[in-house]
Order: structure tokens, then sequence, then C-alpha cells
């Protein structure tokens, strides 16, 4: 992830910033550029073109896997920070 994120931040596509508080916490959001390629991303179907390789019964899986570590995510995420999250 952390690879991921340099390289996007290198195409101006996210900006990190160090949270004031919590000094291991970094802050990752889009930039312009990045929402814009977001949008075209989104509005070009990419997602469901990358996921036609997987049968039903494979996509219900996905979304039931992605799921579960949203649901994960945010409890960590809680855990270290209350706020806009919860």
């Amino acid at each position: 992830m952390s690879g991921l994120i340099k390289r996007m931040e290198k195409q101006s596509l996210v900006e990190k910033s160090k949270d004031l508080e919590k000094k291991n916490l970094v802050r990752v959001t889009l930039t312009e550029k990045g929402e814009q390629a977001f949008q075209r991303q989104s509005d070009a179907g990419v997602t469901p073109r990358i996921t036609s390789c997987l049968s039903k019964k494979e996509l219900d899986n996905l979304e039931v896997y992605l799921g579960k570590l949203e649901t994960r995510a945010l409890e960590i995420i809680r855990a270290l920070e209350p706020g806009p999250y919860s």
C-alpha cells in the first residue's frame, strides 16, 4: 500500500500529511487531479471491466470479503482516533 501511495503522490493524485496530535498517523487525501482521475475511471466503467473475469459467485464472495475488511478497518481507525469515522 505504501508503494502505491508513493507512486500516486509522485503523480500528484494524492497528498500525505502528518497528524499534528498523533505523530505515527499519516492522512492521505485526493488532490483535485486525483478526484478527476477517479471520476474518469468511474465514468468509463473500469471496475466492471476489471471484475468481468469473476463469476457471480466470486463477485458475491468478493463483496462479502471487502465488507469484512472495511468493517475491521473502520474498527481499527475508530480505536486509534474517534471522530469523523464514528
